[in-house]
Formats: structure tokens, sequence, C-alpha cells
């Protein structure tokens, strides 16, 4: 008879907690329903290949996709989101067809700084070793200055002071050694200059709204 009262009493309190226990309601993505803003090169590396921004929005350089196009061979690929890129310079050998690396994102979608601030916030790298069929994401070395250039030459990445091989760069940050860039002429030639030694977006594409 004890031991019946006692289940009887754990079941009630069971059943208290759980009508006490907030219910958490997550609010729908936004559905945005308004104009969008036209797509537009970010950067060129030669006649046929170049990275594309396509805003979902109407804002021109935010809230954006970053794709990769090669008309020659092609191919149209998502690289990632265009939001809080690092306008750094990036120099991509435009003979190098099967290395590619994309503009540096300075922040990932989602990012909270302050208290709240995570790994999200970290800037990443994105890389191809497939000629930009598909794309990896990784760290750039540690210690390293957001905005310093992004050199690409072959199968090699150099970086603020740093070295790495794309194939690599799954490795983790063991991949890249110290390379010291003084003089700047450590580094190998380009065999081919871009077109474009620095991705941009026009601002002024932004169709605005009236309030």
């Amino acid at each position: 008879m004890i031991m019946l009262k006692n289940s009887m009493l754990a079941i009630t309190a069971g059943t208290l907690l759980a009508s006490c226990t907030p219910v958490i309601a997550y609010a729908p993505a936004r559905t945005y329903k308004g104009p969008v803003a036209a797509p537009q090169v970010a950067y060129r590396i030669d006649g046929h290949r170049y990275f594309q921004i396509v805003p979902n929005e109407n804002l021109a350089c935010d809230r954006a996709t970053l794709f990769y196009v090669d008309t020659e061979h092609n191919i149209r690929s998502i690289v990632t989101s265009w939001d809080r890129t690092n306008y750094g310079r990036l120099v991509i050998d435009a003979a190098t067809d099967q290395y590619l690396v994309s503009p540096i994102i300075s922040m990932e979608p989602g990012c909270q700084t302050g208290d709240r601030a995570s790994t999200m916030c970290d800037i990443r790298l994105r890389y191809s070793v497939d000629a930009g069929r598909t794309w990896k994401v990784t760290f750039p070395p540690k210690r390293t200055a957001p905005h310093g250039e992004v050199y690409l030459t072959g199968d090699s990445i150099y970086f603020s002071g740093k070295r790495a091989r794309l194939p690599d760069l799954l490795g983790g940050d063991g991949a890249w050694a110290a390379f010291p860039l003084r003089p700047q002429d450590m580094r190998p030639p380009l065999s081919k200059p871009p077109v474009d030694v620095e991705p941009t977006c026009d601002e002024s594409k932004t169709i605005k709204i009236p309030e």
C-alpha cells in the first residue's frame, strides 16, 4: 500500500513538473517578398572564370550568395553566403585551373559578438581542389591578420606570412608553415596575372524600399 502511494506521488509530481516546463517557440524564418537586387561580378580571374554575388533581398552586398562561375567548363557552384565579407586583396594566378580560393569571409551568418561570441565570428577560407566544382572550408592560420593578402599560385596559398598547399588544408592549422614574406619576391611569381586583384561589390545597386 505504501509503495502504491509513493508511485502515485511520483506520477503526480512528474505531471506538475511537466506542466511548469516552459515551451520554447521558435519564430519561423522571415520570408522576404520585396524586390531583389541584380547579381554582379565580385572578382574576375580571367575571361571565363569569376565569382558572382547573387542577392537574396534588395541589398546588393549583404544577405547574398556567392557563386563561382566557369563558362568554358559549364561550372556554376555555390561557394558560401556573402555577408560581412573581408574586402582584402585576392590574387589568383590565372594559369591555375584545378586549385582555387574564394574571397575571405570575415564572419559567418549567426555571428554574435560580445559575451555570446563564438567560432561563427572567426574568419573562414573557402577553397577548391577540383576546379571550382565543389568547395571546402577551413580556418586561416592562427594569429594572422584578417585583412592580409591571399595569394594563390599552383597548389600553394600564401596568407599573412604563412604558406600551405591546398590539398593539405584538411589537416588543420598544421598545414601552414612559417613563411616570412620579407621581401615580397620570396613568393613565386604569377604565370598569368588575374583580371582583378581585389573583390568588390557596388552598394549603389541596392534597391531602396520606401518606408
